[in-house]
């Protein structure tokens, strides 16, 4: 009898620690999905939403007077951009934008590095 009683004690107190492990879990949990969803909602406004609205004015004639409205042109803007049309066209200047920004990527970058390594060091 006194056995029983026993296992009955320690069955109680296991039920009782398993709760408070399990609250405990579902607290951490809970916590993990907090942090995890300030992250995703960091994703989606700074890099989600620029993202698709800049994909979208990609094909549109996008105007910023709120009294003129935004026409769809499908690939027209690409095709001005990357076919050539007349002395200085559309693309060319498109080409030497890029050519710029490669540019400046290939000259910068380095040399922030290098000035980085060697304040590190």
């Amino acid at each position: 009898m006194i056995a029983l009683e026993q296992y009955t004690t320690v069955s109680y107190k296991n039920k009782k620690i398993r709760k408070i492990k399990d609250k405990r879990k579902h607290k951490e949990a809970l916590q993990a999905w907090m942090f995890i969803g300030v992250g995703f909602i960091l994703f989606a406004v700074f890099m989600a939403y620029p993202l698709l609205k800049n994909i979208e004015m990609a094909f549109m004639d996008y105007s910023v007077n709120p009294n003129k409205p935004s026409t769809f042109i499908g690939l027209n803007n690409f095709k001005k951009a990357f076919l050539s049309s007349g002395v200085l066209g559309e693309s060319d200047k498109f080409y030497l934008a890029l050519r710029n920004t490669q540019l400046c990527a290939l000259v910068t970058v380095p040399f922030q590095w290098f000035i980085g390594m060697m304040l590190a060091v």
